[in-house]
């Protein structure tokens, strides 16, 4: 700005004394610009001339001018004057708040939280700004959440208008478990199909979208918001890059984030690394996923579910990599830092399950104890992973049905669900699988190869070989080294007793994922079927020495090898050992 502002008023570029409020606006606008140097010698010189509300104001603002300068010691000092002062209860509490909120100090939002409660108490028949900026400033913390929705609820009984009051309620409710996903996705359908034209109420609706997962079915409106003039909610490209990373549109996933990463807003979220490494595990690079999730450990993230979310990332990375031993090791980090958690316990359970440490009797007392004590709203991940890793369960299906509700995009729990169907009635399992097709088609993915490949996947749960064959050629066609489809060719020839077919389509699957026990055990029992009982028994063998080797131990394989070998000595007309006494 060019001017010394040690003189007893403050001037403007122009020459002219800044007076009044203005001299909050003026050094507000030079620490925004990022100038809090000149803000703080502006508001040192300015706090003691000023009448008592103004200095109140300013001296709030010079907290924040000396956080900006990389001085939070500082910013408390310029704060203490204010404490123990009745008419300084909600200044106190903006100061605290937001410094709070930039050093992510859980004490000082508390402390906020304690004024902005105050300030609504001791003000007779508070005004609805004054209500509402209180709602929004505590709706961010977990443990005020019942008493934000209980502000929410009163704010939209004023103004039942308020499309954006509205979504906040609603968010909340979901939050808290008192709407189920399901209807909260109606609801926000009606509520914002069509978008209101105010800017206001524009606003006020993406300030609650980005605090609600997001819809694929309402892409169309985050774009609207985004282009519209005057929104200022950076986050939005953060949920546009989640909905196209589900639908594998990853190019367009990394673009949005990208805008996101480049505001000043993302500068202490690492929320973008967990997705950016989705979209790397996507995209088949599971080495750089998990280096991803690593870095984010390593920076012990003070966001709990940040930690939390690395953590199962990388789980989940190892369990894919066959490196479940290494899986099993971060959940059991996980469960020993929260014993209390039972999620935790799910998800634990579902990877032991998955590499044979627990049988199926054991996944499902876990599962059970789980459905017996939470709601049918409380669907975490891990429940998902659990229900969809287990076999399908007639006695299941309402779980199945509740998580669909919940999330209609995780393909696990459509198959259990359309298996389930099948044995009950097949021509409704097709047409299950048909609306499930034709609602991820219509999110605009016609073309897109997992379409396909959920088509393949669903049809071969169900026995429907002629539909999954053609599904999983169109696959191939776009992508020829697509592990799944060539597994699930593979898996149709077999049952179709096309045998050096399916050995084909399984090697070529093995290529592209060659530490895949799966896939090695499939080609184990083409040599069965094939009549090579000593080719098979060798690669049982090789493939414990290697599970040994990495710490783990499968008993199927060996209960498997054991048969094998049992039959060969039967054929040959000798008794096995085991059956002699």
């Amino acid at each position: 700005m060019g001017r010394d502002w040690n003189y007893s008023t403050a001037i403007c570029q122009t020459g002219k004394p800044i007076q009044g409020f203005a001299i909050l606006s003026y050094a507000r606008a030079l620490r925004l610009s990022g100038n809090p140097a000149q803000a703080i010698q502006v508001l040192q010189s300015q706090i003691s001339r000023q009448p008592h509300e103004l200095a109140t104001q300013l001296r709030v603002e010079l907290a924040l001018a000396y956080l900006s300068n990389q001085d939070p010691t500082r910013a408390m000092a310029a704060l203490d004057p204010l404490r123990g002062r009745p008419d300084a209860i909600l200044p106190l509490a903006r100061g605290l708040n937001e410094i709070g909120r930039q050093t992510n100090t859980p004490a000082l939002l508390s402390e906020a939280a304690q004024l902005y409660r105050q300030a609504l108490t001791r003000t007779p028949n508070p005004a609805i700004a004054l209500v509402r900026e209180v709602a929004d400033v505590l709706s961010g913390q977990p443990s005020e959440r019942e008493y934000v929705l209980q502000l929410y609820r009163q704010l939209v009984s004023l103004e039942p208008n308020d499309k954006g009051l509205q979504l906040k309620r609603l968010a909340l409710e979901n939050q808290l478990g008192y709407l189920a996903k399901s209807d909260l996705r109606q609801a926000l359908r009606s509520l914002l199909q069509p978008l209101p034209t105010d800017p206001g109420q524009l606003q006020a609706i993406a300030q609650g979208l980005v605090r609600i997962s997001p819809d694929p079915e309402l892409l169309s409106v985050y774009q609207t918001l985004l282009q519209t003039p005057g929104i200022n909610e950076p986050f939005l490209n953060f949920r546009v890059a989640q909905i196209l990373t589900e639908r594998n549109d990853l190019a367009g996933a990394r673009n949005a984030l990208a805008v996101y990463t480049s505001t000043p807003q993302s500068r202490s979220d690492l929320a973008p690394q967990l997705l950016a490494a989705e979209i790397e595990r996507r995209e088949g690079n599971l080495e750089a996923a998990a280096r991803r999730y690593e870095a984010v450990i390593a920076l012990n993230p003070s966001d709990r579910d940040v930690g939390l979310g690395a953590l199962r990332g990388l789980a989940g990375i190892r369990l894919a990599q066959g490196r479940p031993n290494d899986a099993l090791q971060l959940y059991d980090q996980l469960v020993s830092r929260n014993p209390q958690d039972l999620p935790l316990q799910l998800g634990r359970a579902s990877i032991a399950y998955q590499s044979k440490r627990i049988s199926v009797q054991e996944a499902e007392v876990i599962l059970n104890t789980w459905l017996r004590s939470r709601p049918a709203s409380d669907t975490p991940p891990e429940l998902f992973s659990l229900v969809g890793a287990l076999p399908p369960d007639a006695q299941r299906e309402p779980v199945y049905i509740s998580l669909m509700d919940a999330d209609p995009t995780y393909i696990p729990v459509q198959l259990r669900y359309v298996q389930v169907l099948a044995r009950r009635d097949r021509a409704l399992a097709q047409d299950q699988v048909n609306q499930i097709v034709a609602r991820r088609r219509a999110l605009g993915a016609p073309q897109d190869v997992n379409t396909d490949l959920l088509q393949g996947q669903l049809a071969q749960a169900i026995n429907n070989y002629d539909l999954a064959n053609d599904s999983y050629l169109a696959v191939l066609a776009r992508q020829p080294d697509n592990a799944d489809a060539l597994v699930g060719l593979g898996d149709i020839r077999f049952q179709q007793r096309r045998l050096d077919a399916a050995e084909g389509f399984y090697n070529r699957a093995l290529a592209f994922r060659p530490n895949d026990v799966s896939i090695r055990r499939s080609l184990i029992e083409v040599n069965v079927v094939q009549d090579y009982p000593m080719t098979a028994i060798q690669k049982l063998e090789q493939l414990q020495l290697q599970q040994y080797a990495q710490g783990s131990n499968d008993p199927d394989l060996a209960r498997r090898q054991q048969k094998i070998e049992e039959d060969l000595l039967q054929r040959r007309g000798f008794q096995p050992p085991w059956e002699r006494f």
